[in-house]
C-alpha cells in the first residue's frame, strides 16, 4: 500500500479512536459508562469489532453476518455500564 495513502488512513482511525475515548470517557464522568474501563483499549476494541463485522459480512456476503456481530458488540457494550 502507499505510505501517503496509508498515513491518510491511519489518521482517520487515529481520529475514530480519539473521539470515542472522548465519548467513553464523558460517558464515565456522566455516570452511564463503568468508570473502571480503560477508554483508549475500549475505543480501539470497539472499531476492531465494527471493522470485523464489515469484513465478516463482506466476506460471506451476507448482512445477517453483520446484524449477528452487531448483537455481540451491543451485549458487550451494555456490560461497560457501571
Amino acid at each position: 500500500m502507499d505510505d501517503g495513502f496509508r498515513n491518510h488512513i491511519e489518521i482517520l482511525y487515529r481520529d475514530w479512536r480519539r473521539g470515542l475515548a472522548r465519548a467513553l470517557r464523558h460517558g464515565q464522568h456522566a455516570g452511564s459508562v463503568d468508570t473502571a474501563i480503560e477508554v483508549e483499549a475500549t475505543a480501539a476494541f470497539i472499531i476492531a469489532a465494527l471493522q470485523g463485522a464489515f469484513s465478516q459480512a463482506k466476506n460471506a456476503q451476507d448482512l445477517g453476518v453483520f446484524h449477528q456481530c452487531l448483537s455481540g458488540l451491543n451485549d458487550y457494550l451494555k456490560g461497560l455500564r457501571p
